[in-house]
């Protein structure tokens, strides 16, 4: 009796361990945190909203502007040292700004999600990365929509306010919508998105407070906190180096490994407790079963 009350104690202390022990830290490896915030007091422009990676020249490109103030796109190393200032109005459009930014790794362009030429309407911008030429454009309802990606042969925007990403042709054509709604139950849905290391998707959830990565076809397979940082505002990654850019708060990017998107999300206390409680009541069935 006294080796059962023996195990029953020790299960008690396992479980109170599990339960209630250390946790998870949400945010995972960071590579570098580039503050960014003198790079933003430059022009009263508003929001930052737009984040591209270029892997041809190892740089940022960091759209800034969200309202009348004007739009700027700033091409940064990755200390934070700014290489250049583009005036997105002079190279496009008085009284344009930009709210999303993707490069398209096919041929070195920059593509920009453009607000303020028109009402209810955004243009989708493809430029050479300085600014000096503009090879082509195509108008989209704004309607909800967020974030861009160029990748292959379509355009995928995140539409935040139907729960879907949808696909352009790179004639701006409407290809599908593909559903996230499981991920982003209701209003809000992803605000940005990008692609994932495995020919998904990253999503930015800014009111969450999450990168959720799907599939193709749109089915979660992670979600991740973002709280430890703070709320996303731009995403972009690299798949060659498995890296995550993330800006927070118009304040950081966040370089993030590919560790950070590979956590296992935390269990909740009750499928630990529960988990916990089941394993008590196995230990002590089998110590009884020996009495």
């Amino acid at each position: 009796m006294k080796l059962m009350k023996m195990h029953l104690a020790v299960c008690f202390v396992l479980l109170a361990v599990v339960t209630f022990g250390p946790r998870r830290v949400e945010a995972g490896p960071i590579l570098r945190d580039i503050d960014i915030t003198s790079i933003l007091s430059r022009h009263p422009a508003g929001n930052s909203l737009g984040l591209a990676y270029n892997p041809v020249s190892d740089v940022l490109h960091l759209a800034h502007g969200s309202g009348s103030g004007g739009g700027f796109i700033y091409t940064l190393d990755l200390d934070g040292n700014v290489i250049k200032e583009l005036d997105f109005e002079e190279a496009y459009r008085a009284g344009s700004y930009p709210t999303s930014l993707s490069f398209d790794r096919v041929t070195g362009h920059l593509f920009v999600f453009a607000f303020g030429v028109g009402d209810g309407v955004g243009n989708i911008v493809e430029m050479r990365t300085d600014g000096s030429a503009i090879f082509r454009e195509f108008t989209v309802p704004i309607g909800g929509g967020g974030g861009i990606l160029v990748r292959g042969d379509s355009i995928w925007q995140a539409m935040f306010a139907s729960d879907v990403i949808r696909q352009y042709a790179r004639d701006g054509n409407v290809v599908r919508d593909v559903s996230v709604s499981n991920s982003f139950p209701g209003f809000p849905g992803p605000e940005d998105i990008t692609s994932s290391f495995t020919n998904g998707f990253f999503l930015n959830d800014f009111f969450g407070e999450r990168i959720v990565e799907v599939d193709a076809g749109g089915r979660e397979i992670a979600a991740i906190s973002t709280a430890a940082l703070g709320r996303g505002l731009g995403i972009d990654a690299d798949a060659s180096t498995q890296r995550i850019f993330l800006q927070v708060n118009n304040s950081d990017i966040y370089v993030l490994s590919s560790d950070f998107i590979g956590q296992i999300p935390e269990p909740s206390t009750f499928t630990v407790f529960g988990s916990g409680v089941l394993g008590l009541i196995g230990c002590y069935l089998s110590r009884r079963r020996c009495y």
